[in-house]
């Protein structure tokens, strides 16, 4: 370090002492950084977006140049070059600046100029690799370091010692999905160029051993993402090959893979190649929100897909169907780690349904709580006597209402908890029957889970009591039991519109709650800077 701290000094004394001026070039970076938080640009020309965090680095390293190694702007310029890869675009870390600071370091405030948007557009480029660029919460474009447990800051400064290859290497999303996504995206930009693919049109409904004109057509187009191999693709039969094809097709488009060609299957076959970009580039962003490990255990729902993932070293354990929020109630995205279970649970009555859809059902029928299995409470924890409520004053939603244990109960006879501030859950449901249905965004935000008790068991298999038989006992004691977890599982709860599958397929799906355009919109936003 000691080396690298005299390297420094002598570029600075020899900048400036070739051109004869007296500033050196870590006082000239000094004045530029106290200048920013006014000007918010280097000679009110070259925008900085992350001025606390470059006025950090520059703290910690005495106002001295971070790029002091050619071959480092070179590889960092590559970086950002390649960045286009990952759905991101070059144009939003300084590329052209660089470019043209690079032809004015003969002086030393060129030299300080081109230190400065290097390291603004390296923590910016790094803190979207490492949390993503926009905000999962607003899905607002982030143009500042997002503060991570690895801050970007921090390799900065190791910038000289480990090189930039090396760095990009450590900080690359970890999620497998994340690079085969990549190679995806990679395919259908190649698919792009040379044209995509032609629209099919509407019409009747194609089974096996039709002929239609329009079998052609969709023998093509199969034929383009690989679901079917060159032959007979000139053939107005629907023989069994093409049968096999479709319903590949229709398994990676979340659709019911029957074989039979409807318009929703030729709609999604239609769909333009640009827009199945646009969907494989939010969806990397999406990975990107992940932590850069997961752990060994844990749990995946991802809403779309309407499918639970309880994942152990890196193989999916098992598998449940689940139903999420309806669009008007989404889920939302988040993480946390499941505590306990808890059998036989009560259900209170949250404040949205209270107010949207108990209180105007038992104003159209006062038999309703009864029949529910609903007991109201006052302030107080009183049990209150629904015939003595009048029910046409506000006073009902201060009220608690909450629904006993047994087969009527909202939750089933089982849920799982992870704390959060969304009051969202897994639980059973006693409407089996939506399982059935291909998409299921039914609830009013939690997660209702097929074979739940299923999988309490796999969650509980290290506490040896609690076997199958045991539960099946606890259960029918129609009894209240909170059991806390001896493994705990991180949940993630994920909005996966494109994805790899575990056979190497890419999968679309249904944008249900119409996230995909606002995503792509944050994700192309024009930069601004930032203060805070």
């Amino acid at each position: 370090m000691l080396k690298l701290h005299v390297i420094r000094l002598f570029l600075c004394f020899i900048v400036c002492s070739s051109f004869n001026v007296s500033m050196r070039v870590d006082e000239i970076i000094r004045r530029k950084l106290e200048n920013l938080p006014v000007f918010h640009a280097l000679n009110r020309e070259y925008e900085i977006y992350c001025i606390p965090s470059v006025r950090d680095v520059y703290l910690k390293n005495d106002f001295e140049p971070v790029w002091i190694h050619e071959s480092a702007i070179n590889d960092f310029i590559t970086v950002i070059l390649k960045c286009d890869e990952e759905g991101l675009n070059p144009n939003d870390y300084h590329l052209a600046d660089i470019e043209e600071l690079r032809g004015e370091v003969n002086t030393p405030d060129g030299v300080a100029n081109l230190d400065i948007v290097l390291t603004d557009a390296f923590l910016l480029y790094t803190s979207h690799i490492l949390s993503g660029k926009t905000n999962p919460v607003t899905i607002d474009a982030e143009w500042h370091v997002l503060k991570t447990d690895n801050n970007p800051v921090k390799y900065v400064t190791e910038i000289n010692d480990k090189g930039i290859e090396k760095i990009v290497e450590e900080i690359a999303p970890g999620n497998k999905n994340y690079i085969l996504l990549q190679a995806e995206l990679k395919k259908y930009r190649s698919i792009a160029k040379k044209g995509g693919w032609d629209k099919i049109e509407r019409g009747e409904v194609l089974r096996q051993g039709m002929s239609s004109k329009r079998i052609v057509e969709i023998r093509k187009r199969l034929l383009i993402t690989g679901e079917l191999v060159p032959e007979n693709l000139n053939s107005e039969y629907y023989d069994d090959t093409l049968k096999l094809a479709v319903i590949n097709f229709q398994k990676s488009q979340g659709l019911e893979a029957i074989g039979t060609i409807g318009n929703e299957t030729i709609d999604a076959l239609s769909l333009p190649v640009e827009e199945r970009i646009k969907s494989i580039e939010v969806n990397l962003e999406r990975l990107r929100w992940l932590p850069q490990e997961v752990p060994n255990y844990y749990i995946m729902v991802n809403i779309v897909n309407f499918e639970l993932d309880v994942i152990r070293d890196n193989t999916i354990a098992r598998s449940h169907k689940v139903i999420v929020g309806k669009p008007y109630r989404k889920t939302p995205v988040f993480s946390s780690t499941m505590q306990y279970i808890v059998f036989n649970p009560t259900w209170t009555v949250p404040p949205t349904i209270l107010t949207n859809d108990l209180i105007p059902e038992i104003r159209k029928n006062k038999n309703y709580l009864t029949q529910k299995n609903i007991n109201v409470y006052d302030a107080a924890g009183k049990k209150l006597n629904p015939d003595s409520i009048d029910w046409k004053s506000k006073k009902v939603i201060s009220y608690t209402y909450r629904q006993e244990p047994g087969k009527q109960n909202a939750l089933g006879v089982v849920k799982f908890m992870f704390p959060n501030n969304f009051n969202v859950y897994l639980h059973d449901t006693p409407s089996k029957e939506l399982f059935e249905k291909t998409e299921r965004a039914f609830s009013s935000g939690c997660i209702r889970v097929q074979k739940p008790l299923e999988l309490a068991e796999y969650l509980l298999r290290d506490q040896s009591r609690w076997n199958k038989q045991f539960i099946q006992n606890v259960v029918e004691s129609a009894i209240t039991q909170t059991v806390m977890l001896n493994s705990k599982p991180e949940v993630y709860l994920l909005y996966l519109t494109a994805w790899v599958d575990d056979f190497g397929k890419l999968n679309f799906r249904k944008d249900i709650y119409e996230r995909d355009e606002n995503l792509y919109k944050a994700l192309t936003a024009d930069p601004v800077y930032d203060l805070n």
